[in-house]
């Protein structure tokens, strides 16, 4: 028995929150397996990405921070026919802050940025070269966190 797969649909690209260029793809459908395409600003060179059973996919790799890419899904019956693709998706892997700028005043350094996105948590280190003193345990570095520019690290000393 040959069974006829239904098209993929509903396929939403969403940036992971665990690197600047990382996406999951995800899609609808009940086939017993699909593949996922892609192609870097809608060029006619289209390339195999993975084939898998499930209905989500995790690209943490290969993607380019400025470029667009355009993916779609191909599901197949379980005979290995292919059925028709789904709708294109695109999206444009842009870096999360732009303007980054970091001032030293004093024994201060203050870092400032500009985001479009909805970003609840940032996370910097400040790392010396060499032994300083910025009242961090291990005497060369210390992480801070900050819900918003600036960020100030503060009694940085030489």
């Amino acid at each position: 028995t040959v069974t006829v797969s239904e098209r993929p649909t509903d396929l939403t690209l969403t940036r992971l929150g665990t690197g600047l260029a990382h996406i999951q793809l995800s899609w609808s459908g009940s086939s017993p397996g699909y593949e996922v395409f892609y192609s870097l600003g809608g060029s006619d060179d289209i390339q195999s990405l993975v084939e898998t059973t499930d209905t989500t996919y995790d690209v943490t790799s290969g993607l380019t921070r400025g470029q667009t890419y355009e993916f779609f899904v191909v599901s197949y019956g379980n005979d290995g026919t292919p059925v028709l693709p789904s709708v294109n998706s695109n999206i444009e892997i842009q870096p999360l802050v732009c303007n980054f700028i970091a001032t030293s005043t004093s024994n201060n350094i203050t870092l400032t940025w500009i985001t479009t996105y909805s970003i609840t948590s940032y996370n910097a280190m400040l790392q010396c070269r060499r032994l300083c003193d910025v009242s961090a345990d291990n005497g060369t570095s210390v992480e801070k966190n900050s819900s918003s520019s600036p960020l100030v690290f503060s009694d940085v000393n030489p």
